[in-house]
Formats: structure tokens, sequence, C-alpha cells
């Protein structure tokens, strides 16, 4: 399917004026909801659960919007019990999927960013 985009300067652009980063971050937010609220439909039900994925994009979702997200708060956006969530940060940081930042106002405390090839694929995804 082709794009209804161009390239203008160095940036694609689509004909509404939305930079790939935009219609990126419109996209994640729509998942994100559309995640939300089928998890609300089907309460109850673990069959749905992806925690790594659900990170990930709330840690997109939060970078694209300049605002950092805590460790706690991806714990709370992978819908899993936060040993769970641990480990699988963990993994994404293992696998250079993520990588911890400490906070320089608070020393107990972290924030996740996607790694820059992480970020990437994602606006390939999404935008």
């Amino acid at each position: 399917m082709e794009k209804d985009r161009y390239k203008r300067g160095y940036d694609y652009v689509y004909k509404d004026e939305r930079t790939i980063e935009e219609a990126a971050l419109s996209g994640a937010k729509s998942v994100h909801e559309f995640r939300r609220l089928r998890n609300l439909k089907f309460a109850g039900h673990d069959v749905f659960e992806d925690p790594a994925w659900d990170m990930i994009l709330a840690i997109f979702i939060d970078q694209m919007s300049g605002r950092p997200t805590s460790i706690s708060s991806a714990c709370y956006a992978s819908n899993v019990a936060q040993t769970t969530a641990l480990r699988w940060i963990n993994r994404l940081v293992k696998e250079g999927l993520l990588f911890r930042e400490n906070d320089p106002a608070d020393a107990r405390r972290s924030f996740l960013k996607l790694s820059d090839e992480t970020h990437r694929r994602m606006i390939a995804l999404l935008g």
C-alpha cells in the first residue's frame, strides 16, 4: 500500500502536513487506546497479555510526547504483575531494545528509553 506522503527537506510529510513522527505518535495512541478498551471488554481473560509490547508502546508515546517513563510507569503499562514486568524490562534492556537512565533529581529512580533502533522501528511501523 502506497503511503500518502511526500519528501520536504529532510523529512517525509503526509499531504495533511503531519510528519511521519506525528503520524506514528497518533497511531501509537490509537493502538494503545484500542488495547486498553479490549482489555476492559475481555477482563478476566489473560489471553491478550503482551507486556513487552505494552511497555514499548507506552514508552514510545511518552518519549514522543516529551515525557520521561519511570520504571513504575512501565510496569503499570505492562498490565501484568510488577515482578513479571521487571523481568520483561530486564530482558528488553539486555536485548538492547530499551535502556535505563538515572533520574538526575532522584538517585533512587530510573527512567526507561527506547534505543535509537527501537525508536526508528516504531516510527517505521506506526508512521
